[in-house]
């Protein structure tokens, strides 16, 4: 387990009317952390985690969640709300990999911001697993047997259970901690798809953004992952975090003008409509183009205020934030885009708006206000005035089902006592030694690429290619040799590879087993996704060999061979056959490790309880039944 204290634990709850107070379940998070051993331990992280969301949410919580598409300048908008340029990462392309939460605290002097990597619990794993791979929520599978029933978004599985070689389940860990375990924290980064959360603890000086509005709510901004098609995961985040918001900020990149689709409203948040990219917009001194696009933002806020839901609009520009290049290139070191958001402004400054336009005036407003700051100003005043109007809400629906989820985690702990038993510290440092083992991870690599360079360098096919290089010059015929590869039994080459692989991986977990004093499972083999898996190497392979023999890797005209691109086309084989190999071991590695795990969890476990984890149990369970009385009688 990582080094997760509870002070770090409930540091994450938040503010409450702009500054830190102690939460309602802080003892008891801290009580149940030193517990959080053996096979309930997933389960202690999971219930501790929606205490602390229980806390933030029954103080009257304002989440803003910012969503849009791929590169709409969703992170862009979240710097300009806080004033913070270089608190995200922002760059070209798809870059915000998990939810980001940043929860402000009002201070009266600026301190360095705070973040922090919190992953998922296993069965929070699962579930996800389980939603990407479209199957019935009730689908009782591991997370590594998940891994391999295939399916458009089985990749994504796979780096879930990969993930899980580096981090541990229901951890946080500090950005520096997460970077030292490998971790990038980048779409398809190594661990990302374990992440639950980020959270980066702001502190607002309040001369610079007063959150007095706030009274004693605490004030979470959530920048979401960019949706769009093909992005599996990031839409399923989306979709599950949007649905909580209280304010969806919902940005819209107008570089393509009235071409645009917006992101969906959610619940019944209130909804901004954030226009950005107008430095992009090709023509906004055209008066068609102006209206076609104030049309588009119309019907869009118009299709969001269905049911009462209330929507504004507003529009950023990150250059136009700043009074000069020089600040610009702080923000960004895109010099280009400072000098073509000038030229923008001074088009939008002349744009020939129609006195009542579709949007009667709110789409200028929010321009003019763009164009005066970067549009600042109007995102807060928004954001102020929507968190107003709710007053001091609790969402009632979202705390019912908090208290709920927590009410059965008790349940599982107190009839699982090996969260609050006793440990053997002989079996104990085993645990602790298995747990930061790399051996079987490692190994497994090297018998993945030894396997793979066997099988392909030992193709005779090569050896028959040699003596047409002997005079220093090519001297074969390009077609026969296209010929005689095309005849080769690729998929049988990597169906052999498996086998031998399969074996030497059996021999490995033996041998990685024995280590600790245990027995393990042997890997499962499934011979039809063996079967299946040769025949696309197959496919990849001969495409390979094909480019081989027709000159796409030199560029010529494919009448002569040279040595490097034999080379080439042998280390691009047994690469990409060592890529299958790991793919089909890593779950059998994973499986393994979690079995080795709860064996030696299970043997650290004595039949003794430790009273004090069952009262904890106890007290929360008296906590939640007091706020339930609190909310029925109208309580906060």
């Amino acid at each position: 387990m990582t080094d997760t204290t509870a002070e770090e634990t409930v540091a994450h709850g938040g503010a409450v009317g702009g500054r830190r107070r102690r939460g309602r379940f802080d003892v008891e998070i801290e009580q149940l952390l030193k517990t959080r051993t053996g096979a309930a331990a997933d389960t202690v992280a999971e219930l501790c985690s929606v205490l602390e969301q229980i806390h933030r949410v029954s103080c009257g919580e304002v989440r803003i969640a910012v969503s849009g598409a791929v590169s709409s300048l969703k992170s862009t908008t979240v710097e300009l709300l806080l004033g913070r340029p270089g608190l995200l990462a922002i760059d070209e392309g798809a870059i915000t990999p998990a939810p980001t939460e940043v929860r402000l605290a009002q201070v009266d002097d600026p301190v360095p911001p705070r973040q922090w990597i919190c992953t998922m619990t296993e069965s929070t794993a699962r579930r996800r697993a389980v939603a990407l791979l479209g199957l019935p929520p009730e689908t009782d599978l591991s997370l590594a047997e998940l891994a391999g029933t295939g399916g458009d978004n089985d990749a994504l599985v796979a780096q879930l259970v990969a993930a899980t070689s580096a981090f541990d389940y229901g951890a946080t860990y500090s950005a520096e901690e997460f970077a030292r375990r490998g971790g990038v924290l980048r779409i398809d980064g190594f661990g990302t798809a374990l992440v639950e959360r980020v959270v980066v603890e702001l502190a607002v000086p309040r001369a610079e953004w007063d959150l007095s509005w706030a009274g004693r709510r605490a004030v979470t901004v959530v920048d979401l992952p960019g949706t769009g098609k093909g992005r599996a995961l990031e839409n399923l985040i989306n979709e599950q975090r949007s649905a909580v918001a209280h304010i969806a900020l919902n940005v819209v990149g107008l570089a393509a003008g009235n071409d645009f689709e917006a992101p969906p409203a959610h619940a019944m948040s209130a909804c901004v409509l954030v226009a950005t990219r107008l430095d992009s917009l090709g023509s906004p001194g055209d008066p068609a183009v102006l209206h076609n696009l104030e049309s588009a933002v119309a019907t869009t806020v118009r299709d969001w205020q269905v049911s009462g839901r209330q929507a504004e609009v507003a529009a950023v520009c990150g250059p136009w934030a700043c009074a000069s290049a020089e600040q610009w290139a702080r923000f960004s070191p895109n010099a280009e885009a400072w000098v073509s958001a000038e030229r923008a402004r001074d088009q939008w400054t002349r744009a020939p708006w129609t006195p009542t336009g579709p949007t009667r005036g709110a789409l200028r407003e929010a321009v003019s206000e763009a164009l005066f700051d970067g549009g600042t100003r109007r995102l807060r005043e928004l954001v102020e005035r929507l968190a107003a109007r709710s007053g001091g809400r609790v969402d009632e629906a979202e705390l019912t089902r908090l208290m709920d989820r927590a009410a059965r985690l008790v349940g599982v702990l107190r009839d699982n006592r090996s969260a609050t038993r006793t440990e053997d510290w002989a079996v104990h440092a085993r645990l602790v030694r298995l747990r930061g083992d790399q051996t079987p991870i490692d190994r497994m690599r090297r018998l993945a690429r030894r396997a793979a360079e066997d099988a392909v360098y030992g193709m005779g096919e090569w050896d028959r290619l040699r003596p047409l290089f002997l005079t220093g010059r090519w001297s074969g015929s390009v077609p026969r040799t296209r010929s005689a590869f095309e005849k080769v039994g690729l998929a049988e080459v990597a169906a052999a590879a498996i086998d031998v692989s399969h074996e030497a991986l059996e021999d490995l977990l033996d041998e990685w087993g024995a280590d600790y004093g245990l027995s393990l499972s042997p890997p499962a083999f499934d011979e039809d996704r063996a079967r299946a898996e040769a025949a696309r190497f197959g496919e990849l392979g001969a495409r390979l060999l094909s480019m081989m023999t027709d000159g796409r890797f030199g560029g010529d005209s494919g009448d002569a061979l040279t040595l490097r691109w034999v080379a080439r086309t042998r280390l691009e084989l047994a690469t990409l056959l060592e890529g299958l190999l790991v793919h089909r071991m890593a779950p059998s590695i994973t499986a393994a490790w979690a079995e080795a795990d709860v064996a030696l969890a299970e043997l650290v476990a004595k039949a003794t309880p430790a009273s004090s984890g069952v009262g904890t149990l106890r007290m929360v369970e008296r906590k939640l039944d007091e706020l339930r009385r609190e909310r029925s009688r109208g309580g906060r």
